[in-house]
């Protein structure tokens, strides 16, 4: 799959053929006591050679992908993994919850290499009940992430605690709350990076036998040698030439060392939570089945996202309203998809994104909220909090 999101497309494929094709209007509780055991006897591979991507969130889903297919056939899933992904995702822990669902891997063995596009905020951390919670809220509270915030965000105590308390604590304690089920939270500070250029001038035989020397490569063609790269031994460029009226592909496969510029200003922080429960819309039904019956998926997120929605009598909790508040005041954004919809609230709007082909979004377990909260900075004349873009 050449995205996580593309695997949904499969899931669909795979629920058809054991006669449970996923309705927007289902009972989504009663969806899962069904299916669950129906495909027993079917082998489910994901094969993640070819994925380009992998974000923080699709880092989650396949987590939650791998424990519904294993709901569903009684059977671990076999994965193949993009080996050059692997050490990122021995960075953040991915493997750690992975043997509950997926089958073992020798390439997972792979030794880590610590990252420098990124910092950690949290690790890929599972939430099955309020002790997690909590344990997850105390991981913030590092001096190395507490520099970070008040560093490179502006935050002092005060707000470190109300980011804390407002964004992640409120959201994760959704999870084993309201979405019978477990789930997973993580979150890093991005880097800001772009692609330079390639050096093609390279030798493979030094690739054949290690002998490149990046340190001198960089200081022949004056790169910063704090610069990331990446070496490609098999690298084809294709280029076309015009000659005469005819066109000519030409092709170079060759070694390059791929270089990219890393900014020392650090753009935004990513939080991902993700469950594999019964949703936004089942939730909010179980508590008022007469006002819910006919809300769609859509209808349900945004009610949350307004605060609007109908709270049990013994919560007081403010809710993802209160998330969104906060993350809204630092000028950043949050997106939420629920079972088969998904909603973003951008620059203080909420609007209804869904696939164009299929008009909504398929169907995929759980809820899963995606959050990114930009660089701020004290502008003591302008009287507060400015919001400024890095």
């Amino acid at each position: 799959y050449r995205s996580i999101d593309s695997i949904t497309i499969q899931l669909q494929i795979l629920l058809t053929e054991i006669g449970e094709p996923f309705s927007t209007n289902m009972n989504v509780e009663e969806y899962y006591e069904n299916i669950k055991g129906r495909g027993e006897g079917i082998e489910i591979s994901f094969d993640l050679t070819k994925t380009k991507f992998v974000g923080d969130l699709e880092l989650l889903m396949i987590h939650i992908l791998g424990y519904f297919c294993k709901d569903l056939t009684e059977k671990k899933v076999d994965v193949e993994f993009n080996k050059e992904k692997i050490k990122w995702l021995r960075q953040w822990n991915f493997f750690d919850n992975y043997y509950e669902w997926g089958l073992g891997n020798k390439d997972i063995m792979i030794p880590s290499v610590k990252g420098r596009d990124s910092e950690r905020v949290i690790s890929i951390r599972k939430i099955e009940d309020f002790n997690d919670v909590d344990r997850t809220v105390a991981s913030v509270f590092s001096a190395k992430v507490k520099n970070l915030l008040v560093k490179e965000y502006g935050m002092d105590e005060t707000l470190i605690r109300q980011f804390v308390s407002d964004v992640i604590s409120e959201i994760t304690q959704n999870i084993p709350q309201h979405s019978q089920s477990i789930g997973f939270v993580m979150a890093h500070a991005h880097m800001q990076e772009r692609f330079l250029f390639d050096i093609d001038n390279i030798d493979f035989m030094d690739i054949l036998y290690r002998k490149i020397d990046i340190k001198r490569i960089f200081e022949n063609n004056n790169i910063n040698l704090n610069c990331r790269y990446e070496i490609i031994p098999n690298y084809i460029s294709r280029t076309v030439e015009i000659i005469g009226d005819a066109k000519y592909l030409i092709k170079h496969l060759g070694p390059i060392v791929r270089v990219y510029e890393i900014s020392d200003r650090i753009p935004n922080i990513e939080i991902a939570i993700a469950d594999g429960g019964i949703g936004i819309r089942q939730s909010l039904y179980n508590r008022a089945p007469k006002y819910y019956k006919n809300k769609s998926h859509y209808a349900s997120i945004k009610e949350v996202l307004e605060g609007k929605f109908i709270k049990p009598k013994n919560e007081n909790r403010g809710g993802i309203l209160r998330a969104r508040e906060f993350v809204e005041s630092f000028g950043g954004s949050i997106s939420i998809r629920s079972i088969c919809a998904r909603a973003s609230n951008i620059n203080n709007k909420i609007y209804h994104d869904y696939d164009e082909h299929w008009k909504t979004w398929r169907f995929f377990p759980g809820t899963q909220v995606s959050i990114l909260i930009p660089r701020l900075s004290v502008n003591k004349n302008y009287g507060g909090w400015k919001n400024e873009w890095q």
